[in-house]
């Protein structure tokens, strides 16, 4: 294949991490990697992705360790690190809000990492949302903050990303929904499979199956969805009204280990979740990413989350699933 100098030169501005290479026009062994593991490095058609299908027949490609690096040593947040994320098409991001003593921070609590402004950190994600990918961008809103605070949060959410922000009771087609953010939040529901916002290991199997099933019998309300306790447009939740049912889609937040229980001894009743709703899976341990992501793919699970900054084979054979398709974090 011909290539040209310049376009030489475009690789290294596009890939190499350094200033000094890219001022100097060579790429370090760093900067290398980062080219391999990309379209530009494919030797044959890789095809395009059809946009044609309702989203939840699609794989997003979700980051859980979303802005931080340096753990678990020196955890570390940072704008530059979230731009990354985005960077690398990780299409699903996770945010961890706490009050701050001057409005809502992003802070990892388990990983004790800095505390970094809500407002700048939405800022640098609404900035480079959309410069490597024109499709939609999920943000796995976490909000640990007291009222008053959450109220500031709905207000930089709206201020910030304005119309991108998208919100239907429906399930739209990816086509749809091209350079919008989808958020999911919680509501004043009951959590799936847990009494305090989080499905934790005591949970048996059967209530997280039994939770799928409910998500699947809830009648859905005409209109667009707001969270009560955040008043902001969201997309998805993952608390279900016992009553009513819910303004907006279902998303079921569950952890690996529970998810491959399930997939050993029921997984029919994952997969018929899968088709209308939306599974969120996150890693068991902390600081170790899920074993492998195959089996929750193969039952559907949308949103399979891993440790991106980590180097091993869920981070590789994550890599190689969204390289296809145009490598734009959705497959």
């Amino acid at each position: 294949m011909d290539i040209t100098v310049q376009e030489c030169d475009d690789l290294i501005q596009k890939y190499e991490p350094t200033s000094d290479g890219k001022a100097n026009s060579y790429m370090t062994v760093d900067g290398f990697s980062c080219f391999l593991m990309t379209a530009d490095n494919h030797c044959y058609d890789i095809g395009q992705l059809d946009t044609a299908h309702p989203i939840t027949d699609y794989y997003v490609k979700t980051s859980f360790s979303s802005g931080c690096k340096g753990w678990p040593d020196e955890p570390e947040l940072s704008k530059a690190n979230y731009k990354e994320v985005l960077k690398n098409n990780f299409r699903c991001i996770r945010l961890e809000v706490w009050d701050g003593t001057e409005g809502p921070v992003v802070w990892h609590k388990l990983e004790e990492t800095n505390r970094l402004s809500l407002q700048r950190v939405l800022q640098a994600i609404n900035t480079n949302a959309f410069e490597d990918s024109e499709l939609p961008l999920f943000i796995n809103l976490e909000s640990h903050c007291s009222p008053t605070q959450n109220v500031v949060v709905a207000k930089l959410f709206k201020d910030v990303f304005q119309d991108r922000l998208f919100s239907s009771s429906s399930v739209p087609t990816l086509a749809d929904v091209k350079q919008k953010v989808l958020i999911k939040a919680k509501s004043l529901y009951k959590e799936i499979g847990s009494s305090n916002g989080n499905v934790n290991s005591d949970d048996s199997d059967n209530e997280i199956m039994n939770s799928a099933a409910t998500l699947r019998k809830r009648k859905k309300k005409n209109g667009p969805a707001i969270d009560e306790n955040l008043n902001l447009p969201t997309f998805f939740a993952s608390y279900v009204d016992e009553k009513d049912g819910a303004s907006c889609n279902y998303a079921a937040q569950l952890l690996d280990a529970k998810v491959d229980n399930v997939i050993r001894s029921n997984s029919s009743d994952l997969i018929r979740h899968n088709r209308e709703n939306y599974s969120i899976i996150q890693p068991q341990t902390f600081y170790n990413n899920i074993v492998s992501p195959l089996g929750q793919w193969q039952c559907g699970c949308q949103f399979v989350s891993v440790y991106n900054a980590q180097q091993d084979f869920t981070t590789m054979l994550n890599r190689c699933m969204f390289m296809q398709q145009g490598g734009k974090g959705w497959h």
